[in-house]
C-alpha cells in the first residue's frame, strides 16, 4: 500500500487549530477507495476524525486546484456543511 500522507503539522490560531497535511503524489491523486485510505492515514497521523475536516480533506485530492497545494489546509473552525458545499468553496467553508 503506498503513503499518501508524507507530514501533518498543527498550527495552531486564535479560532483553533488548522492541520496543515502534505500529501505524497499518492496522495494527491487518490480517488475512491484510496481516498478513504488517505484519510485514515491521516487521522492516524494526528487530524481529528471530525465531519469538517474529513470534508475538507475529501475536497482537495477532488478539486484541480487544490490537488496542487504544497499542503492541505484543514481548519477546526471550518463548518461541516457537505462535500458539495465544501467543494464550491474552494475546500474552505
Amino acid at each position: 500500500m503506498p503513503a499518501y500522507i508524507r507530514l501533518v503539522s498543527v498550527v495552531t490560531f486564535a479560532e483553533g487549530n488548522a492541520y496543515h497535511v502534505r500529501p505524497t503524489r499518492a496522495g494527491r491523486l487518490a480517488l475512491g477507495d484510496d481516498l478513504d485510505l488517505a484519510w485514515a492515514e491521516a487521522v492516524n497521523k494526528c487530524v481529528p476524525d471530525q465531519a469538517g475536516r474529513r470534508q475538507q480533506f475529501m475536497c482537495h485530492p477532488l478539486s484541480i486546484v487544490a490537488r496542487t497545494k504544497s499542503a492541505w489546509g484543514l481548519e477546526e473552525w471550518r463548518p461541516a456543511v457537505g462535500l458539495v458545499r465544501t467543494m464550491l468553496n474552494g475546500c474552505n467553508p
